[in-house]
């Protein structure tokens, strides 16, 4: 019996189809009970593509950049100002805590929302010489915390021991970076540009430890609760003295341009060097703003002397020598209340020793509480951000009078910019008021919207008149608005 001759391409041609044939057959025989009904009796008869599986949980950081970030919330000085943390510690199980409370409480928050299991997977390809990581199997009280109780149990803890330092120390090694470029402008960016600068190399796995914490400023606008975003400078702590001296001998704050000074061929040193990257000493950071801080308060009285000393001269200018139109007009400016007055008179406070970084809305908080028994008397809070004093519009005389009795018999002074209670602080000037009155009160109206006086004279009539009814300027009565 002879068998039937097929070429050799053709047999393998068919094979191929067949073989091929009967893979669609069986995937789709076995995907098929898996189709939504919304596709199948849908308009769209499109089978689903199984070849590409969806991306579920994608992370935010890369594992470098997780390791890093995790190296920071575990380093010794995250130990030394959290007691928190230090309290987590020492309750777990061999020095070990838990991974989830570090994405949520650590580093501002920046990992609340990233997944535990690609944590966990990162430190065991990035970190393994520096951070241990297990699996719990026993689900523990902090197992099922919210929209986190489906992410798997882990815990982590340090295998290197831990250096106790003081705050002297700390302060010591602290550095403030200015100038930092921009695709670096970020935690995990200043962890790797620092680890490079250090080691004049890419290859920076085993060099985690050395950085301690990387802390950016919060801008003056931020809210509270708001994440800090880098603005191209932040504070860095170096756990070796000899890396911050290597920082400040490299990257002066001072550019001293030296013939031997070549900068190796690697892009974060030539990133840094266009930026104009440049660190300084905490120590002398802090000398610094203090400096400014002091020139910008001496600047503001200056500026406060110098507008009052232009108002006394004007007002004795017009006495000396007034116009023969406004001849008839008296020196003084009227202090009884009408409803043609300009403004209500004696109704503007103006406030010094003011901490320079507080914000209206802290003003607002601490002058109130002058008005227990007088509700509804401060109008408006005219404050500049930056500035150390303010002017008050408060509704009637009467409000103003308790207003300034209040702050001068308390005597108290902000201790910090949200400080919204006042506190008696003895190495801190108390907080003083002065009820304005005659030009200067006067010059300050007429930079006021005419609207905006027109309803401060309504409200201050509205107040002082009688329960009943009050005479206008013309003499007749009228019942109270109500």
């Amino acid at each position: 019996m002879s068998l039937p001759f097929i070429p050799r391409n053709v047999a393998t041609k068919s094979k191929k189809i067949q073989s091929t044939k009967d893979r669609e057959v069986n995937i789709s025989s076995a995907c098929s009970p898996r189709i939504p009904l919304s596709i199948a009796k849908g308009k769209e008869q499109d089978k689903p593509d199984i070849d590409e599986p969806a991306v579920l949980n994608k992370s935010s950081f890369s594992d470098k950049e997780y390791a890093s970030l995790i190296s920071l919330a575990l380093s010794d000085f995250a130990l030394f100002s959290d007691p928190d943390l230090r309290r987590k510690i020492d309750e777990g199980e061999d020095g070990f805590v838990s991974l989830l409370h570090i994405l949520k409480h650590a580093l501002h928050g920046i990992l609340i929302s990233e997944s535990e299991t690609a944590a966990a997977k990162a430190l065991r390809s990035e970190a393994t010489d520096s951070i241990e990581v297990r699996m719990v199997f026993s689900g523990p009280s902090w197992s099922a915390q919210g929209s986190f109780k489906n992410k798997g149990m882990f815990e982590v803890r340090r295998k290197d021991p831990q250096n106790t330092f003081t705050r002297e120390n700390w302060k010591e090694r602290t550095l403030y970076l200015e100038n930092i470029p921009v695709q670096y402008a970020s935690l995990p960016g200043v962890f790797h540009l620092t680890q490079v600068l250090l080691t004049k190399t890419t290859d920076t796995i085993a060099s985690f430890n050395r950085i301690q914490s990387i802390s950016i400023p919060p801008h003056h606008l931020d809210k509270p609760g708001d994440i800090p975003k880098c603005k191209g400078f932040a504070l860095l702590t170096l756990l070796d003295v000899e890396d911050v001296q290597q920082l400040l001998r490299e990257w002066p704050w001072t550019l001293v341009v030296c013939a031997t000074d070549v900068k190796p061929a690697i892009s974060e040193f030539q990133e840094a060097t266009k930026f104009g990257f440049r660190a300084l000493s905490k120590t002398r950071w802090d000398e610094m703003k203090d400096e400014y801080l002091a020139y910008r308060a001496r600047l503001v009285k200056e500026i406060v002397s110098y507008e009052d000393e232009m108002a006394a001269h004007a007002a004795t200018k017009r006495r000396r020598s007034p116009s023969p139109a406004i001849s008839s007009i008296p020196d003084t400016v009227e202090t009884t209340l009408t409803s043609s007055s300009l403004f209500p008179p004696k109704c503007l406070v103006f406030v010094r020793n003011l901490h320079c970084e507080t914000n209206k809305t802290t003003l607002r908080a601490l002058f109130s509480k002058a008005f227990t028994s007088l509700p509804d008397g401060l109008d408006y809070v005219d404050f500049t951000k930056g500035m150390d004093s303010c002017y008050l519009r408060v509704a009637t005389p009467e409000h103003a009078r308790a207003l300034t009795d209040y702050f001068t018999q308390a005597k108290m002074a902000q201790t910090n910019g949200l400080d919204s209670e006042g506190s008696r602080d003895a190495e801190t000037k108390a907080i003083t008021m002065e009820t304005m009155g005659g030009r200067r009160e006067e010059i300050y109206w007429e930079k006021v919207p005419p609207k905006v006086r027109h309803e401060a004279v309504d409200k201050a009539l509205r107040l002082l008149e009688p329960e009943t009814t009050r005479k206008d300027e013309g003499g007749q009565k009228r019942a109270r608005r109500r």
